[in-house]
């Protein structure tokens, strides 16, 4: 059997999509599974156990470039895929725009989010759960549940020797919230509340390492003069899989880094204010999930595609350093 899976955009979706992958190879142990993946995640992808062909497309041309650009793209995978046959072809996007990318590819079967009950994701069911649903074609009481896949890629010696301590390694993930099509301020917890976390957990004999994308970078400039690890753009996605497996948590807000630690089967505290945990937080009893802004009848503001305007952000700023040091305790107390 032969499967393809369209997913691209977001890391933190394309990891709560790789939920699929087991559901997949539950049903089909045999088969031949290609993920068509934008390029900033198909290293990830690539690694992910269970794949066995990734392709990867320049996603900044497709969602955000010229007529032209999105043309050429798009032809791009017709040519990569011409010939080619598959006996399920899986759109794990709830925009319909996004079936052009198949649309000359021979399937025997499709399945794709838009067309399922609802228009795509059911409000307030974690998207992981929602990508099996899809491929398993199961709902009500014989859902399943959706699983990511856990994974130990080596630690390059490089980071190893940075890590190397005997105290307990917290990752602190200050920036993100960002990708090719938008950059998401509001989900953001405030840098200045990363800062004082960072103090009390040295205070407490703990090593802090800073984690994030190139792009995260300007974050640096507000943990000067604290000891911390920093490892602010050094890291592809597949080493910091790695690099969080050395980890005894991570706290992050709701961005890749709060979705990365399930692929390394690691603990995170990830905060919420805007987004509906219900819908991007794993399930997990090892972590805990809070969310700000409890009471507040504009709680959550977004509806899966924009944000309410808002310059207060109240929600994120209610979740006070004490609030996020004693989950921090609780976790580190609880797994050891």
């Amino acid at each position: 059997m032969r499967i393809l899976i369209i997913k691209l955009a977001a890391i933190g979706d394309v990891i709560m999509a790789s939920s699929m992958i087991p559901a997949l190879r539950s049903r089909h142990p045999a088969a031949h599974i290609t993920w068509l993946v934008g390029s900033l995640a198909s290293p990830l992808v690539a690694a992910l156990p269970g794949v066995d062909e990734v392709i990867s497309i320049d996603e900044k041309a497709l969602l955000r470039g010229s007529l032209f650009q999105r043309v050429r793209t798009v032809v791009g995978v017709w040519g990569r895929l011409r010939g080619r046959r598959f006996d399920l072809i899986v759109t794990a996007h709830p925009d319909r725009r996004f079936g052009l990318l198949t649309l000359g590819v021979r399937g025997r079967q499709r399945r794709a989010l838009w067309a399922r009950p609802m228009g795509g994701f059911v409000p307030g069911r974690h998207h992981s759960h929602e990508y099996v649903r899809l491929v398993s074609d199961r709902d009500g009481p014989e859902m399943l549940s959706g699983e990511v896949p856990v994974f130990t890629p080596p630690l390059p010696a490089a980071l190893a020797q940075r890590l190397e301590t005997s105290a307990k390694l917290v990752l602190l993930a200050p920036g993100g919230a960002s990708n090719t099509m938008r950059d998401s301020p509001m989900r953001r917890w405030p840098v200045t509340c990363y800062r004082a976390l960072a103090e009390k957990l040295i205070e407490a004999g703990h090593r802090v390492v800073l984690i994030g994308a190139p792009s995260d970078i300007w974050v640096r400039e507000h943990f000067q003069g604290i000891d911390t690890v920093d490892l602010l753009g050094e890291t592809g996605l597949v080493d910091l899989v790695a690099v969080m497996r050395r980890a005894a948590l991570v706290v992050s807000h709701d961005s890749m880094s709060a979705h990365m630690p399930r692929l390394a089967g690691v603990p995170v505290v990830a905060l919420f204010g805007p987004t509906d945990p219900g819908w991007f937080a794993y399930p997990d009893a090892r972590s805990r999930v809070l969310w700000g802004g409890a009471g507040r009848p504009c709680r959550p503001c977004y509806d899966g595609k924009e944000f309410t305007p808002c310059e207060e952000v109240m929600c994120m700023k209610s979740l006070s350093v004490d609030i996020v040091m004693a989950a921090v305790n609780d976790v580190l107390a609880s797994n050891g």
